[in-house]
């Protein structure tokens, strides 16, 4: 008879296994290369592109940047002006324009079947 064990540890163990294939890291190293690739379309200072780091975990594998503001540059932000329209901070501003961002890494996972 054959019993079964359908549990997390299970699980962790068979995906530990299935991680340290080949094929899964070369699929990362795709989606890391490409990545920076659209990243690097955006560059002003190139401190977002050489941000970027793919790393192994127990079980899978991460890609993730690592600048103080990695959410304003994927997801948008505010830019706060004076009245004589110069860069401000939020106290005292008397407007504020959306910059989009710049969806590198949702883009990407799109383009893959994410999302």
């Amino acid at each position: 008879m054959i019993e079964v064990y359908d549990n997390e540890a299970t699980h962790e163990d068979i995906a530990a296994v299935v991680a340290r294939q080949s094929e899964f890291a070369a699929a990362a190293a795709k989606v890391f290369a490409e990545i920076e690739a659209a990243a690097s379309a955006h560059i002003q200072t190139g401190e977002q592109v050489a941000s970027f780091s793919l790393e192994q975990g127990k079980v899978d594998w991460s890609i993730s940047p690592s600048t103080d503001h990695d959410a304003a540059l994927e997801f948008g932000h505010y830019v706060y002006q004076d009245a004589q329209g110069r860069r401000s901070g939020r106290e005292g501003a008397r407007h504020r324009t959306w910059v989009p961002g710049i969806n590198v890494m949702r883009g990407v996972v799109h383009a893959h079947g994410g999302f």
